[in-house]
């Protein structure tokens, strides 16, 4: 009995979310943390040296797509990383992340997304099945699902 009354909690959790009342880039600054792994500086995201990445931070809030041609180690990494945290987090739904080969997704779901969500906080969000389905590139969480291709 208390397992089903927990997995009604849950799923109200979810169905009767306020919708969220920040925009991308508020949201970063007051809750993803960048590890020390590969931020420099780390701690809460802040966009004091990259005042443009905020217009991109948030066109994301508005609009269905963005396309972003920006230069090579611009931050690039840190805004996916950033808008991913926001949509598992306040606006749950599928997500797709397309990279050229399965060995750069990895390398970004092991050496960036993980780190992130675990020092954010947002860990819990993620199931923990028996069946073990989620891995490295496909991960479900509440209200959605993450996938790399």
């Amino acid at each position: 009995m208390k397992i089903f009354i927990e997995r009604i909690a849950s799923i109200n959790r979810v169905v009767f979310k306020a919708p969220s009342k920040l925009n991308v880039l508020e949201y970063a600054k007051k809750h993803v943390i960048l590890p020390q792994e590969f931020a420099n500086p780390p701690g809460y995201y802040s966009s004091d040296r990259k005042r443009w990445q905020e217009d991109m931070l948030l066109a994301v809030t508005k609009k269905k797509c963005v396309v972003a041609m920006i230069g090579s180690q611009m931050g690039k990494s840190v805004f996916q990383l950033l808008t991913l945290c926001y949509f598992v987090d306040q606006k749950p739904s599928p997500i797709l992340v397309v990279v050229p080969n399965d060995k750069m997704a990895a390398d970004f779901s092991i050496s960036r997304f993980t780190p992130t969500i675990k020092a954010s906080n947002l860990y819990h969000l993620f199931k923990r099945e028996e069946d073990d389905s989620n891995t490295t590139l496909f991960k479900k969480y509440t209200g959605g699902i993450r996938l790399w291709r």
